[in-house]
Parts: structure tokens; sequence; C-alpha cells
């Protein structure tokens, strides 16, 4: 199982800000790009690589760290996500605080992968994250779209699904393979997920696109996600935070597609 955070102190506070993720042994510690910092990898890897697929053009590695390099990086994913969605309305600062948030909510359970080209210290590309998150019980999701996934999937209780959400490319650098090798790590990590004292991988990847983003339910189509239901309005709360959840272009308000992977069909590809 993946180690809990330690609990934060305060939601902004470099200081405070928890061990994010875990440091596999073969992987360099890799400093944000633009800044110079050390980031503290947690003791307990639980991945084989940070890197991307030697084939891919695109590394796509791990956010990881302690308080300052930690917060430094979420303040670069955060920077993608406000010119990804550049008509959300949200400032940088707004998405930072967000991205603080849904580390503090769901603790070790919450994976954020970032791309750049491979040279340490680069800007970076592309973004995304995963939750993983049970089906039932008092830890399950409560957020607008995401409380209604395991009804939508007919999960049972016991179940714990994947969430991802965040998927964001700058409009500059989009149709160049950036997505489909976040989408590629993302599922890789997959299987390694384990919910709180549990022993079974989760049973899916679920996620949420905007309807009339045309190529972006045909990249997840390309990669065996299946659409499952559409619904509701394009703006999902994360722990407390408003976000672009399935990326509108723009992230103008309208109806969302549920779409979903199931792990077996991971395993076995």
């Amino acid at each position: 199982a993946i180690p809990p955070f330690r609990e934060m102190r305060a939601a902004t506070s470099a200081s405070a800000l928890p061990s994010c993720a875990h440091r596999p042994p073969s992987a360099r510690v890799l400093e944000p790009s633009r800044r110079r910092g050390r980031c503290l990898a947690h003791r307990r890897p639980w991945t084989a690589s940070a890197d991307a697929d030697a084939t891919s053009t695109w590394r796509v590695r791990q956010v990881y760290g302690d308080g300052k390099a930690l917060l430094d990086q979420l303040r670069e994913v955060a920077a993608l996500l406000e010119e990804g969605f550049n008509a959300a309305g949200r400032s940088q600062k707004d998405l930072t605080n967000g991205l603080v948030q849904k580390v503090r909510w769901s603790g070790g359970n919450f994976v954020c992968l970032v791309a750049d080209d491979g040279v340490d210290g680069s800007e970076l590309v592309g973004a995304c994250d995963l939750t993983l998150l049970p089906a039932s019980g008092p830890k399950r999701s409560r957020e607008g779209l995401v409380d209604r996934v395991p009804s939508r999937l007919e999960l049972n209780d016991e179940d714990d699904f994947l969430y991802l959400t965040g998927m964001v490319v700058p409009p500059r650098m989009r149709r160049r393979g950036i997505a489909r090798a976040l989408l590629k790590r993302a599922e890789a990590l997959a299987p390694k997920m384990r919910g709180d004292g549990k022993d079974a991988p989760p049973v899916c990847i679920a996620l949420h696109v905007s309807a009339d983003n045309a190529s972006a339910r045909a990249l997840y189509e390309s990669a065996g996600y299946v659409e499952v239901a559409e619904e509701g309005a394009a703006k999902e709360r994360e722990g407390g935070w408003s976000f672009p959840g399935f990326g509108g272009r723009g992230g103008s308000a309208g109806n969302g597609v549920l779409m979903v992977k199931r792990l077996a069909s991971l395993t076995s590809s």
C-alpha cells in the first residue's frame, strides 16, 4: 500500500507540505524547471521507473518532494492548467491552492504526473493526475460527478477505482503525443496502486471529458476507453476547490462524458 502523507498544518505553507509520492531506486532527483532546489523523495518506492518509455519523445515523471520543492512543482502544474484552460476564470494562485488541497484531501492516494522533453530543468509541456478512490465508505468522494461514478459503473462496495483529471497540454504543444505519453504512464502506474489496507488493485480508470472536445474523446477512445454516460456541468470540485475537471476547450460550461477503462484490459495488454 502507498504510505499516507504526513498531515499538513497549513494548506499553502511550503514548510508544511507533505512528502509527495515515491522515488524509484533508479530515478535521478529532478529539479523543478526554472527553479533550483533539492526534491526530497519518500523513502519507500512503489513504481519501477520515473521516466517515460524509452521510445517516447517525451519524459513523463512523477511529482514528488518536500516543502518548497513540492510547492514549486505544483505551481508549475497550476501554470499549465491556467494556460490550458485559460477561459475557466481561475488564477494560477487559485489553481495552486486547489492542487495543494487535492494532495491534502487524497493523502497518499494522489499521483501527479508531468511531461517534459527529457532535459532536467526544462519547461513542463503537460500534466495529469490520478486519485485512488473507494467505491463506498467514509472515504468515498462526495464531489459532484465523481460521487456518481461508482453507481454509473456498477462497482461493488469493496471496489476501488482511479479517477483521472487535470489532463492538460498547452495549446501551442498539442498534437505532439504528449497527452498520449501521460496517459500511458498513468496506465502503467494504475495496477501498482492500492487502497489503505487492501491487496486488490483498482478495478478501472474513470474520467470525464467535455462532450464537445472531439479530439480528447478520440484520444481516449483510441486508448481503449469506453463511453458510459453523458452528464452534468463542466466543472468539478476536487477537495473543496473548483477545477477544470474534464477539459472543455477554454473551460466553458457544457455536458461531460464519463469514460472508463477496466484494469483487466491494462494488465492483459
